[in-house]
């Protein structure tokens, strides 16, 4: 709607990581220092909203998790326990412990530990 409001043109799209909007690098310096300053805002207001005592009321996380034949699920997780995790772990690290479980449930290992790795 802001961009639509300034005459910028745009295009949207979404992903289990969130949205993602591109604009044209041509447009002036003014302008873009709007945009941006917009985007500030937007973030600050999501991380209040994240943050905020709340937040559990209405909030949702979770994690998407690829299985091994491709298909994808959304694994509901209590927001507490998602802001935990984010706060310990960056995404990629959250991608890799998420990826051992599916591996795990999907081709359970009997063998002790110490017996699974060679080398």
């Amino acid at each position: 709607m802001f961009l639509r409001e300034k005459g910028v043109v745009a295009s949207a799209k979404s992903d289990e990581l969130g949205h993602l909007v591109e604009v044209s690098e041509e447009i002036d310096d003014a302008l873009l220092d709007a945009v941006e300053a917009r985007y500030d805002q937007l973030m600050d207001e999501t991380e209040s909203l994240v943050t905020s005592e709340d937040a559990e009321s209405f909030a949702v996380s979770g994690i998407w998790v690829t299985l091994g034949d491709g298909r994808r699920s959304f694994a509901p997780v209590e927001v507490a326990l998602m802001q935990k995790l984010n706060a310990a772990l960056d995404l990629p690290e959250i991608q890799t412990l998420v990826e051992a479980i599916v591996q795990a449930v999907e081709t359970p290992d009997d063998r002790p530990l110490c017996k699974r790795h060679e080398g």
